[in-house]
């Protein structure tokens, strides 16, 4: 590849990693999420409210997106935050096993995998 395309890749990558970083709270501690909320919907067609409190004291509302993958051992929660500017209104959270108790990861993963009509 010449040098200045390869330069402009690393740029890039290192752009995005900072970004992703930067998003995760990894950079910036008071970003991190403390807390998560899963508010049911009104309607049956309705998507699930979120609400995430940060250690800085902000919270942050939002609706769950259907493109959350959930894994035995880990969610990736998508969600749309409300009143947010367009580069910041979708976000992920990851959920490692230790981030709740078993039984609120299961129902979580339930509510997630089969919405609101689930065999809990």
């Amino acid at each position: 590849l010449p040098t200045a395309l390869h330069l402009s890749l690393k740029i890039l990558l290192l752009a995005s990693l900072l970004f992703n970083l930067d998003q995760a709270g990894w950079l910036r501690p008071g970003r991190a999420p403390v807390l998560l909320r899963i508010l049911p919907a009104g309607r049956d067609d309705a998507a699930d409210g979120v609400e995430i409190d940060f250690a800085n004291g902000k919270t942050l509302h939002g609706k769950v997106l259907p493109g959350s993958l959930v894994l035995p051992l880990c969610i990736v929660l998508q969600f749309r935050i409300d009143g947010a500017p367009w580069w910041r209104r979708r976000g992920q959270l990851l959920l490692l096993p230790d981030a709740a108790a078993p039984e609120e990861r299961r129902a979580l993963r339930v509510r997630l995998r089969w919405g609101r009509h689930a065999p809990v």
